[in-house]
């Protein structure tokens, strides 16, 4: 159908009001990597907009000046991917036996999974749970306490509902026992809240410091985050002895600020290059698990 001169007024308005907020949202991302790749100093003078003026590695090179940091990065990248496999596994199975109108103590169940939504024992409480575990300094420590999250239960059991009963009627019929039902029908069938609960645990997993920084010592289970903070809180402590001393060292490519800059794009880079592979199936789960919740 042809449109209107109007309608085609209406939708060239959106399209630039659409473009306007990609700009806005994509360009201070794209204002850090530029002044990751530029001169420290050179920065400070400020008008650096859209490309690097002194174009340097020396922001990288600082980062990465930290022998674990390869160790780090392999710690990181070995609980992103066994914690966002154990949990959207675990969670799924927890959130299929909720999702049964007919579970034994179902409202109960709901009640107490929605109060930790709430309400938690606290940071010295956890750690002592931890503790009488055997989890402290233990990679574990980083799967366990991560393995269910009750929002994303939540997700998984609006979605399931979705989900024809008679599929799972007609393989029960032909002799399917419960663990085929679950994972050859019903998971295969939600690759949209999958994609989407992993995308939040795996986000999740990438950035956390916070049990790297208080649940170990052993320096072999740093995570990549950690290494981040310690390496700018150096550089930070460094920049303030210069400053106290006077010492000035203009000859160097880096500053505190620039080696910020590239630390982020560090910690941000892997994120930002897979979420536009499951951006769609976000999308899609995340709105079908919130329509019936």
């Amino acid at each position: 159908m042809k449109k209107s001169l109007k309608e085609k007024s209406a939708d060239t308005a959106l399209y630039l009001f659409m473009i306007l907020i990609i700009v806005i949202t994509l360009y201070p991302f794209y204002y850090c990597l530029v002044m990751s790749f530029n001169n420290g100093h050179d920065s400070n003078r400020g008008g650096i907009y859209l490309f690097p003026r002194v174009f340097t590695l020396a922001n990288y090179e600082v980062a990465f000046q930290n022998h674990q940091m390869g160790k780090a990065l392999l710690v990181t990248t070995a609980r992103t991917v066994v914690g966002t496999l154990s949990s959207v596994l675990f969670t799924a199975a927890v959130a299929y036996g909720l999702s049964k109108e007919n579970l034994m103590f179902r409202k109960f169940y709901m009640i107490m999974g929605i109060t930790t939504m709430y309400f938690s024992g606290g940071l010295i409480p956890f750690y002592f749970v931890l503790k009488s575990l055997s989890m402290l300094n233990t990679f574990m420590v980083f799967i366990i306490p991560n393995l269910f999250g009750f929002f994303n239960a939540i997700l998984f059991i609006a979605f399931f509902k979705n989900i024809p009963a008679s599929l799972k009627e007609a393989a029960r019929i032909d002799g399917a026992s419960e663990a085929f039902v679950f994972f050859r029908i019903v998971l295969r069938l939600s690759t949209p809240i999958l994609a989407t609960i992993a995308l939040f645990n795996g986000i999740g997993q990438w950035n956390s410091w916070f049990d790297s920084q208080f649940f170990t010592t052993n320096p072999n289970l740093k995570t990549l985050q950690l290494i981040l903070f310690e390496t700018i809180a150096l550089a930070a402590g460094q920049e303030k002895l210069k400053q106290q001393l006077g010492v000035t060292n203009e000859s160097a490519a880096y500053t505190l600020e620039s080696i910020r800059y590239a630390t982020m794009m560090i910690a941000i880079g892997p994120i930002i290059a897979i979420y536009p592979f499951i951006t769609k199936y976000f999308t899609k789960g995340i709105m079908l698990g919130a329509v019936k919740g």
